[in-house]
């Protein structure tokens, strides 16, 4: 009940935040996706720092929400809004993601997207839209 509640509050046109929050309560029940690889070793992590994918002139840089399980929609929406905007990042900021997403938009999900995971992450999502879906209303 508290997403729905949260959704009145930000533009509808604001999906990551509550793509994130929902892929952050799935790691709940699949906790070996939200781990670190490392030669033969996996380890699960119990928070949920998410590597989020952001376009910059000079290519793409990949800074770390830290704690998405912890956090509502609301804080996530501001975060990625902040992140969006910072010209540049400390290094801190770009390590530790435990889960990695980019959003391709409308480019089109798999027509142009070559994912790379970050790090030691496991685990990537690909968000994208087909080229010609009609804009959400």
């Amino acid at each position: 009940m508290v997403l729905v509640d949260e959704l009145e509050i930000h533009n509808k046109k604001q999906l990551l935040p509550r793509i994130l929050k929902c892929l952050s309560v799935a790691l709940l029940d699949y906790p070996v996706l939200n781990a670190h690889a490392h030669d033969q070793t996996v380890t699960l992590k119990g928070s949920h720092d998410f590597g989020i994918a952001v376009a910059k002139p000079t290519g793409l840089v990949v800074p770390v929400i830290r704690d998405v399980q912890a956090k509502s929609i609301g804080e996530l929406h501001d975060e990625l809004q902040a992140l969006k905007q910072q010209e540049t990042y400390e290094s801190s900021q770009l390590e530790g993601a435990t889960f990695t997403v980019s959003n391709i938009g409308s480019m089109g999900a798999g027509l142009y997207a070559q994912p790379v995971l970050a790090g030691n992450s496991v685990c990537m999502v690909v968000l994208g839209a087909p080229p010609n879906a009609a804009p959400i209303q």
